[in-house]
């Protein structure tokens, strides 16, 4: 680390530092399909890009006139989004040399 006087850096990790919006819309699409809902993760990356989580269920359910979400729909899908980010969540790349400059 080079000295740069800096003494503080502030970043909003999501899309500076790791892109987990792939992954959320990833695990989601796995989640829909066991309820029979067919929608890609690339497709809802394209539709609902910074979406809050339940303004884009809701927005499916709408699309959807019979979806009913089990009551632990969300819980589950918050753990297997967890897991996922600890098996696959990558930094974005040239991040780590980006810091050593700092």
């Amino acid at each position: 680390m080079t000295d740069s006087g800096i003494k503080c850096v502030i970043f909003d990790s999501d899309g500076t530092l790791v892109d987990s919006e792939f992954l959320g819309h990833y695990c989601m699409e796995l989640k829909l399909k066991t309820l029979g809902i067919s929608i890609l993760a690339k497709e809802m990356k394209e539709c609902y890009r910074g979406w809050k989580l339940d303004e884009l269920l809701k927005d499916i359910q709408s699309k959807n006139e019979d979806l009913e979400y089990p009551e632990n729909f969300i819980h589950e899908y918050r753990q297997e989004l967890d897991k996922m980010f600890e098996e696959s969540l990558q930094a974005t790349p040239k991040v780590a040399s980006a810091l050593d400059e700092l």
